[in-house]
C-alpha cells in the first residue's frame, strides 16, 4: 500500500486493528468484524506497527515467550514453543541479543523484534506490516525481506498488507500494489505495472504574471529603498575619487555593479516572508549565483555592444568611449534600478514557489525530487518569467491537488 503523507495509510491500519471505528461500512478479517469483535479479530492477524511498542525490562526472548503464550490457541509444550522462537531468532539474526533488555536494543534490533512478534504464529491468515524496515540498515532490511518471503512460501494462504516508501522494498516483498490518495484508491495493479506507470513522471511549467509581480508601486517601493541606501550608506570600499561618479549614477536611477549584492540583500530584508524558516539573513546559494550571472552579463554586454544599444548598462560618468569602457573595471558598470528590481522579483518569486510548493507539497509528501530544467538559462536571463521543472511523481497519485491547494502560495508571492 503506497501513498504520500496524509493519503490514509495509517488510518487504514488503525481501522484494521480496531484502533478507530470506520465512519461507514465494515471491515472483516477471516469473517470476523474488527469493530464488533476486536479481540477475536486480533487472533486473525500478525501486526508490526510503525512504532516500537515493547516492554523495556523484558529481554528479546522473554518478549517472544510472552506473546507466544498469549496468542496460542492451543496448549503447546515447551519444546514446540522453543522451536518456534528459536526459528525466528535465527531467521532474523536475533540470537546475539536474545538476552538483552528491550531498553538496550538498537533501533534496528527493535524493528526486527517487532517483526518477529508479528510472525510468531503460523496460523494467522493476515500480516499487517506498517513500514517494518524503517530505520534499519541494508543487511537487516534484507533479512526482514527474506523472513517475510519465507513465511509466504511456507503458508500460501497468508496475505500481507505492507506499507513502505521504498519502491525496491515493495518489489522485493509484494506482488501487487494499491495507491491511496485522500483515503481513496487511485491506482491498483502489479508491481511491474506500477513501475511503468510511475516512471512516466510529469513536467511542470510555471509562468509568472508580470502584471502582478511588476506592479509599479511595488517596483517603486524597492527602488526607493535602494536609492536611499546608496545615498545614505555608501559602500566601505568607495573611494573619494569615485564618489562623484557614483552620485551621478544614483541620481540617474542606476546601481553601480559593485553594489548589486548590497541592493539584493536590502530587497530580501523587505520581502514578505510567510514562514520563520525563510530567514533573509541566511545565505542563499541561488541568490549568489543569480548575482554572479548578472555581473557576468553586464561585463559581457559592456564588451560586445555600444552604450546606445543597451537598456540596462551604461559606462560611468567619466567614460568617454567604448574602448575605455571595454577596459573599465567593475565599478564602471551599472544597472538600471527598476530593471534590477524586476529581475530580482522574478527570481525571488520562483524561489518562494519552489520552496513552499515543490519542497513542501510535492517532495515533502512523496519523497520525489522536483528538478529545474535548464536552470542556468533561467538564471541568466532577466526577462525569463517562465521556468520548467520535472518530477517522477504523477498526477494520478493525487499530487496535482497540491497545485490546486497551493495556488494561494503563488498569489502571496506577488
Amino acid at each position: 500500500m503506497l501513498g504520500v503523507n496524509g493519503s490514509g495509510k495509517s488510518t487504514t491500519f488503525e481501522v484494521l486493528t480496531s484502533g478507530i471505528a470506520p465512519t461507514s461500512g465494515s471491515v472483516r478479517i477471516d469473517g470476523v468484524d474488527v469493530t464488533t469483535e476486536p479481540h477475536e479479530a486480533s487472533k486473525r492477524y500478525g501486526y508490526c506497527p510503525q512504532t516500537n511498542i515493547l516492554f523495556n525490562e523484558l529481554t528479546v526472548r522473554e518478549h517472544l515467550e510472552l506473546f507466544y503464550r498469549l496468542r496460542s490457541r492451543h496448549t503447546f509444550g515447551k519444546r514446540e514453543e522453543r522451536e518456534a522462537i528459536d526459528s525466528l531468532l535465527r531467521r532474523l539474526d536475533l540470537f546475539p541479543v536474545e538476552s538483552t533488555a528491550a531498553s538496550h536494543l538498537s533501533g534496528g534490533n527493535k524493528r526486527r523484534l517487532m517483526l518477529a512478534l508479528a510472525l510468531l504464529h503460523d496460523d494467522v491468515p493476515l500480516l499487517l506490516m506498517d513500514e517494518p524496515s524503517a530505520g534499519v540498515d541494508v543487511v537487516a532490511r534484507r533479512l526482514m525481506w527474506k523472513a517475510l518471503h519465507e513465511r509466504r512460501q511456507s503458508n500460501r494462504e497468508v496475505s500481507c498488507l505492507f506499507t513502505t516508501h521504498s519502491m525496491e522494498e515493495a518489489e522485493a516483498v509484494c506482488a501487487n500494489a494499491v495507491v491511496l490518495s485522500k483515503g481513496k484508491v487511485v491506482w491498483s495493479g502489479s508491481i511491474p505495472e506500477l513501475k511503468q506507470h510511475a516512471s512516466r513522471g510529469i513536467s511542470i511549467s510555471l509562468r509568472l504574471d508580470t502584471a502582478s509581480i511588476w506592479d509599479p508601486e511595488r517596483v517603486r517601493y524597492y527602488v526607493d529603498k535602494i536609492r536611499w541606501m546608496l545615498s545614505q550608506q555608501p559602500s566601505s570600499s568607495s573611494s573619494p575619487s569615485s564618489s562623484s561618479s557614483r552620485s551621478v549614477l544614483v541620481s540617474e536611477g542606476r546601481i553601480p555593479a559593485d553594489e548589486l549584492e548590497r541592493a539584493w540583500e536590502l530587497c530580501r530584508q523587505h520581502y514578505p516572508r510567510s514562514r520563520s524558516r525563510d530567514d533573509p539573513t541566511r545565505p542563499s546559494p541561488e541568490g549568489q549565483r543569480w548575482i554572479t550571472s548578472v555581473l557576468s552579463r553586464l561585463e559581457s554586454e559592456s564588451r560586445g555592444t555600444d552604450a546606445a544599444s543597451t537598456s540596462s548598462l551604461s559606462s560611468s560618468a567619466s567614460s568617454a568611449s567604448s574602448s575605455s569602457m571595454a577596459a573599465a573595471d567593475l565599478s564602471a558598470l551599472s544597472m538600471d534600478m527598476s530593471e534590477f528590481v524586476k529581475e530580482w522579483l522574478v527570481r525571488e518569486t520562483f524561489s518562494t514557489i519552489e520552496s513552499q510548493l515543490f519542497e513542501d507539497e510535492i517532495s515533502g509528501r512523496s519523497g520525489q525530487e522536483v528538478r529545474a530544467v535548464d536552470l542556468q538559462n533561467a538564471l541568466g536571463s532577466g526577462s525569463n518569467t517562465t521556468a520548467v521543472y520535472e518530477t517522477t511523481c504523477t498526477s494520478r497519485f493525487g499530487l496535482v491537488d497540491a497545485f490546486k491547494h497551493q495556488r494561494a502560495v503563488a498569489r502571496a508571492c506577488v
